[in-house]
């Protein structure tokens, strides 16, 4: 009887032991499982480790990009500011009168240049009404020794001729501008308007 229970207790035993033998294989099993697990898991945290820096790194690029266009925008208004200033200046400018520049020489004209013109033109014209005078009193002449107005115009002015000589050297020389004027009133007076002054 000794003998059946101890062999009894040792198949109980061996049962035990198989038993944890077993639940020990089955730990190990799910060990290892749980290890490749978390291999797994590291694996994926490490490429979205890394698919996360690339986002921060493509995010950081955008927002220097972003910065970039904010001062392009910027300088591309001013831009169009002193743009459209300067056209309106531009336009003001043009609309404004501007004064006719002449030179020096045509600005300081004197009395008689400014009504004649040159002085050559001046001389000329000076002849020109010696010459006409001189028609009208001859013609007066004939009809009737120079009676009426022109003949008491011309009476009071006879020394016509020699006046007119004195109007010539004034005329070309630039000079004496109050004898200028005196002269072209002279010769305006005697010819009755017929003399036209250019």
């Amino acid at each position: 009887q000794d003998l059946l229970s101890v062999s009894e207790r040792l198949q109980e035993e061996n049962h035990t032991l198989r038993q944890l033998t077993s639940d020990q294989s089955r730990q190990m099993e799910a060990l290892s499982e749980a290890r490749h697990e978390a291999s797994r898991k590291e694996r994926s945290l490490r490429i979205l480790g890394k698919h996360l820096s690339g986002v921060q790194k493509e995010r950081k690029q955008l927002e220097e990009r972003l910065q970039r266009a904010e001062v392009e925008l910027r300088d591309a208004a001013s831009y169009k500011e002193v743009r459209e200033s300067l056209i309106q200046s531009r336009h003001s400018l043009l609309a404004q009168p501007r004064p006719l520049l002449l030179p020096r020489e045509h600005l300081e004209l004197s009395g008689a240049e400014s009504i004649m013109g040159d002085p050559e033109v001046a001389a000329c014209q000076v002849n020109g009404s010696h010459t006409h005078a001189e028609g009208w009193d001859k013609g007066l002449e004939r009809r009737g020794g120079g009676g009426g107005e022109w003949g008491r115009r011309k009476r009071g002015h006879t020394h016509t001729h020699t006046q007119t000589q004195k109007v010539k050297p004034y005329v070309r020389g630039h000079t004496h501008t109050h004898t200028h004027r005196r002269a072209v009133k002279y010769i305006m007076f005697t010819t009755h308007g017929d003399f036209s002054v250019m």
